[in-house]
């Protein structure tokens, strides 16, 4: 059985999801952790088998207003406002892929 771990700095949110964790810290930088596999993480590596059991750092610039958390993707808006997600929907969607995608523009 595994213990709470203290997860180091400040953070303003925290969202969880079936096997990854993402979070906001105080200055406003986006943070995942848990399972890699399909790029759920947003920090530019896939692996099959891969955690990152420590917080790292989402690879899109920018300050975020916040994240949320799927199955094997995360979404997240940044101060700009605009709309970004990485990793896959479901096995219907397209693969966002690794990395932060900006998300297509609203109508309406």
């Amino acid at each position: 059985m595994l213990s709470p771990v203290k997860v180091n700095g400040t953070w303003q949110r925290i969202e969880v999801a079936f096997s990854h964790t993402c979070g906001i810290k105080k200055d406003k930088t986006a943070w995942c952790w848990g399972n890699s596999w399909a790029g759920a993480l947003g920090v530019g590596k896939t692996s099959k088998n891969g955690y990152k059991l420590l917080p790292t750092k989402v690879k899109a610039s920018g300050k975020w207003r916040l994240v949320v958390v799927g199955d094997h993707h995360s979404c997240g808006i940044k101060q700009d406002k605009s709309a970004w997600c990485w990793g896959i929907a479901g096995p219907a969607s397209s693969e966002t892929g690794p990395r932060p995608t900006r998300s297509g523009s609203q109508s309406g």
